[in-house]
């Protein structure tokens, strides 16, 4: 009868000490039921800091935890999400915190906390503004923050549901997947400039709404630096932020105290650009409108079209034959109409080496370059309008 007890006690004993749990949670986009996080790494840590075991969220944004030993356990959650973008309206919520004018949520706090060191503030509003969407930096948080907690077993408080977010939103509202991405930008074309190969020019951009009263905006214009360079970006307000790098033009504007009213025709920027030698141009967009461009309007994005003028390549045609010359080249090109064109060589120091002055009619045209004098080298050839001062043509020959 003794021996039959014990052995019923260390049955019991073993059932208590290897008792296993089932625990389960829902991570959830600033905790809002509608957006529930997939493909988030759930791992489980000892109190000691030793890894237990990890899982990852399904479609609804929950995990499962089975087998798991009696005992209290950290949970720490990550994602390679993309998420959403962050907009000037993320950083106008910063300055209404500041304001008093409006409370952040736990959740929030933790995303707008950019900079990561443990409040949100100014340094977090110019973060987002200059660092992050003008020169592309990435948050010192990382892409994502979640909520952290310790879950006991057998206890159901509610400590398995988190709230995450992507560092630097504010509003929450977007199903932070990345991947229903907004359609392509088209701008409006409100001119089409006539262009000649290395003549600079003003292209202006437009933002076209009911009201052109605003209160932020980000513009973010790609370009092809074989069609263009650039000289020089000129935003509409004196305050505004910009940055050319990596064939982009990044600006950013916030209004620190009212609304600030635009230019009435909506201009958000004149870009001067030097067209290159590229061939044709006919009617061609000298910029991408990126999907991260936009507009806020009282603290809420709003839909807006662009406006810019096209392009097309005058019809200033040209042939430079034979190049590499040894003796003598013949520069041919058409005149589309009649005017005084300087011709000039210039060697690879820089000196000039051959200029002079022609008249011609519209039509055909030539002009014969005598080399047989030069040192062999790369020459520069330039033909420029002498009326304007303009450079119609820019051309490499090459002397052997």
């Amino acid at each position: 009868m003794k021996r039959n007890l014990f052995i019923l006690i260390l049955l019991m004993a073993n059932t208590v000490i290897f008792a296993q749990n089932y625990f389960s949670g829902t991570i959830l986009y600033h905790n809002n039921p509608e957006y529930p996080i997939p493909e988030v790494q759930v791992d489980l840590y000892d109190l000691d800091g030793n890894f237990v075991a990890g899982t990852t969220t399904n479609n609804e944004g929950v995990y499962v935890f089975d087998n798991l030993a009696d005992g209290s356990y950290n949970l720490e959650l990550s994602t390679t999400l993309p998420g959403e973008q962050i907009t000037m309206q993320d950083a106008l919520s910063i300055l209404f915190y500041m304001n008093g004018l409006i409370d952040y949520t736990p959740i929030q706090y933790l995303a707008m906390d950019v900079t990561n060191n443990g409040v949100v503030n100014f340094s977090d509003f110019l973060f987002i503004v200059v660092q992050h969407f003008v020169f592309n930096q990435p948050f010192p948080a990382g892409d994502w923050v979640f909520e952290t907690a310790t879950i006991t077993t057998g206890q159901r408080d509610g400590a398995g549901n988190l709230g995450g977010s992507r560092t630097g939103d504010a509003e929450g509202i977007l199903v932070p997947t990345g991947r229903d991405l907004a359609q392509q930008i088209v701008p409006i074309a409100t001119d089409d400039l006539n262009v000649s190969t290395f003549t600079e020019l003003d292209i202006p951009v437009y933002a076209e709404l009911e009201s052109q009263s605003i209160d932020a905006y980000g513009l973010v214009l790609g370009y092809d630096p074989s069609l263009f360079s650039i000289i020089s970006v000129t935003p509409s307000v004196t305050d505004a932020n910009s940055n050319v790098g990596n064939n982009e033009i990044r600006m950013s504007w916030v209004g620190l105290s009212n609304q600030v009213n635009l230019f009435d025709d909506g201009l958000l920027a004149t870009v001067r650009v030097r067209i290159l030698d590229n061939g044709v141009l006919d009617h061609v967009f000298p910029f991408e409108i990126k999907n991260e461009s936009h507009v806020v309007v009282n603290g809420q994005l709003k839909q807006s079209t662009y406006g810019m003028p096209t392009i097309s390549m005058n019809d200033f045609s040209f042939n430079l034959f034979p190049n590499p010359a040894h003796n003598r080249a013949q520069l041919s090109f058409t005149m589309p109409e009649t005017g005084v064109l300087q011709y000039q060589l210039v060697a690879a120091t820089g000196q000039q080496v051959q200029s002079k002055e022609f008249s011609f009619s519209a039509g055909p045209a030539s002009i014969q370059i005598s080399v047989d004098e030069l040192n062999t080298g790369i020459y520069q050839i330039l033909l420029i309008d002498s009326a304007s001062g303009k450079v119609l043509l820019q051309k490499k020959l090459l002397v052997q």
